[in-house]
């Protein structure tokens, strides 16, 4: 239904411009782009294609049948003064940290420690040394070095 929605298609079209001789000439985006849109979040220019449409508030989700009824209203009356452009990264973040009750910048820094926990214990041994880190004995611990280390970058 979102996807196919008339006020979304056109907040998309009417919020993307067309691709300048500069940005052909140098090379920034495919030769077969056409339009391309700035996001929200991260400020970046992606192609029409790489952008999605985001509410501005949250919907709540939908893991019930009520839950569902409420997101389906909420789709469907939404109004182009309560969407924005975002590309697929920055809205994977809006929404975690929407869901986690937590900014948009401890979100992003939160999705970057579950980065860091996938690695393999000597890999992350290797990042905090790298980082001029103390190195730390179990995985939790690595991560909430890595964590306060980040926290320390925003600062």
């Amino acid at each position: 239904m979102w996807s196919n929605y008339p006020i979304r298609n056109e907040f998309l079209t009417a919020s993307c411009r067309p691709v300048t001789q500069e940005e052909r000439a140098a090379g920034k985006f495919h030769r077969q782009t056409k339009t391309v849109g700035q996001c929200v979040f991260c400020l970046d220019w992606f192609p029409k294609s790489k952008l999605e449409v985001d509410h501005k508030q949250c919907s709540g989700g939908c893991k019930s049948r009520e839950e569902a009824e409420k997101f389906l209203w909420y789709c469907g009356a939404a109004v182009a003064e309560d969407i924005q452009l975002a590309c697929r990264s920055c809205h994977k973040i809006s929404t975690y940290s929407e869901r986690a009750g937590i900014t948009f910048e401890e979100a992003v820094i939160e999705k970057q420690v579950v980065v860091f926990g996938k690695l393999k214990a000597d890999e992350q041994h290797a990042k905090l040394k790298q980082l001029y880190l103390p190195p730390a004995t179990n995985a939790n611990a690595r991560k909430q070095k890595f964590r306060e280390y980040l926290k320390g970058l925003q600062s």
